[in-house]
């Protein structure tokens, strides 16, 4: 309500904010406590899952590992198209927020997932939908696994993606390529990504940190090449199927 308050005085429908001398009681997460998911509980997750998938239901597996490896929101995912997912080059392009539509990058492990996956999927047409879920469903899911794994917490996608961002900062990374990485920017001009050359560190880091909110960093430091040219440009579908 003080937003919607704050936004009719900046757009001068109102002359001042009724709410303006209203102070606004802010949550504060306890010490100690956070919304990401712990390495333990991806690893064990990550065991409900492959058992799923050695079972012939390969879905829940694709779905978490790209979740891991990408640090996509939930809707990111849900809009995936099998056209917009290049496993060749480890990445695909999803859209989010606002309409924008992004590139995440994924490693080898969870390329197989896919593939696995799309060998089954009832409709692999380019347009189709690659996971066939809306956002809510891809968070009941990972609901449904941690269950499944003991873990007692509500754990959804989300904080399978606030783990990737701690990841990404324990390794140091600049905070540009993790805001990048998180889709947290405005990168909304598609052409763009072809000349920020911030965006094939993000691809070789992704590729570089692959499944590691699950295994933990890698021994060795990352090692970044000079920037080139990532993705081809997206194709627009319906995400339907």
């Amino acid at each position: 309500m003080v937003t919607f308050f704050r936004w009719l005085e900046n757009e001068e429908y109102l002359e001042r904010s009724p709410a303006s001398n209203l102070k606004v009681r802010r949550y504060q997460r306890p010490p100690g406590s956070s919304k990401a998911a712990t390495p333990d509980e991806l690893r064990a997750i990550l065991r409900v899952a492959e058992a799923k998938a050695a079972l012939g239901k390969p879905l829940h597996l694709a779905v978490f590992l790209f979740l891991c490896d990408t640090g996509c929101r939930a809707g990111e995912a849900a809009s995936l198209t099998i056209e917009n997912l290049l496993l060749d080059q480890g990445g695909a392009w999803v859209t989010g927020k606002g309409d924008k539509t992004r590139p995440v990058f994924y490693g080898p492990r969870t390329a197989d997932a896919l593939r696995a996956w799309l060998d089954v999927h009832p409709n692999p047409t380019p347009s189709a939908s690659v996971f066939r879920m809306r956002a809510e469903s891809i968070s009941q899911v990972i609901a449904r696994l941690a269950k499944a794994a003991g873990i007692t917490r509500n754990l959804g996608a989300h904080a399978i993606r606030h783990r990737v961002g701690q990841v990404w900062a324990s390794a140091r990374m600049g905070e540009q390529a993790t805001q990048l990485k998180l889709g947290h920017d405005d990168p909304s001009i598609t052409v763009e990504m072809y000349y920020n050359t911030t965006w094939d560190y993000v691809q070789q880091a992704s590729e570089q940190l692959t499944l590691a909110a699950i295994f933990g960093l890698p021994s060795e430091p990352l090692t970044l090449r000079p920037p080139q040219r990532i993705l081809p440009f997206p194709k627009t579908g319906t995400g339907e199927g």
